[in-house]
Order: structure tokens, then sequence, then C-alpha cells
């Protein structure tokens, strides 16, 4: 078995972003925020750098695993994210959320949903995490946020890496 992540947390970042914090156990503490109920794009970026500072602030951490956001032209989901803006929005978010690790110097790394779960469907990701911790997430991004944390592990993929 890999080395279970401690003092981290793993972020799946967006309109509802969830963070797992990890604590040496496969069973992270897992917490989700939104800023759906919120007008203005300048007041749904604040309240969301803000929720996160109070989390980092409120935590010892050591390093932070963010997914990063990339564009896929052949695909109708990121074209659209893209052309409403939403994919800006999600790049101004995440970057926030570095900037405020780095105020409080955190490590930061950005991860690839490629590269945590590999090509995985949502339902396959959610049945081997389930399969790992016993756990089903209430929602498909507490599940990513914990999936980016077994995916950094190496516990996700089927193989064994090198």
């Amino acid at each position: 078995m890999n080395k279970i992540l401690d003092h981290v947390i793993t972020v799946d970042p967006g309109e509802y972003t969830a963070i797992a914090y990890w604590k040496g156990t496969i069973h992270p503490e897992v917490v989700q925020f939104s800023y759906n109920r919120i007008n203005g794009y300048v007041n749904q970026l604040n309240f969301m750098w803000n929720r996160f500072e109070i989390l980092v602030d409120d935590q010892e951490i050591n390093k932070v695993f963010i997914e990063s956001t990339k564009f896929y032209e052949g695909n109708l989901k990121s074209t659209t994210a893209a052309k409403k803006g939403d994919l800006f929005k999600l790049c101004g978010l995440m970057h926030g959320y570095c900037a405020i690790c780095n105020k409080y110097g955190i490590e930061w790394e950005p991860i690839q949903a490629s590269r945590w779960k590999g090509q995985m469907s949502k339902e396959a990701t959610a049945n081997r995490i389930h399969m790992i911790n016993g756990i089903i997430y209430d929602t498909e991004h507490e599940m990513d946020a914990v999936g980016i944390g077994f995916g950094v592990m190496g516990m996700l993929s089927w193989r064994k890496e090198k």
C-alpha cells in the first residue's frame, strides 16, 4: 500500500468546490461550499476564496493538490463552458486558491483529471473509491476531491505505477 496522505488537502474547484482533508487515513474529512446563491462574478469569487482561506487558516496543511483546468476542443461540455465564460471563472477561482496557498507558505500542485483518474468514468471512479474506503459520497464533487487524493497515492489505478 502506498503512503497515506497526511496534512494534505485535495481540491475539486468549481461552482461547488469540494475539499478533502487527509490526516493519515483513507477516510478524509470532506467539505463542500458553493457560490450558486451569490450574485456577481467578483462577489462569487471573493466568497469562495474567503471560505477556502478560513479552511486553510484553521488546519495544519503541508500540501495542496488542486484539480487544474483544461480545454478540450472536441468536447461539447468543455467548449460550452469556454463559450459561457465558466472555464475562465474556474481558472480565476483555482488561481485564487493557489494564491492563498502562497500567502500561507503551503506548497501546491495542479493536477489534471487524466493524471489522477485516467480515463475512468464518474461511475467507475465512485465504485473504485467505495472499494477503497467503503464510502459513497453525497456529491460528485466530494467524490472527485477524495478521488484526487487516492489518485495521488496511486490507489485508483488497477495497474501498479512505476
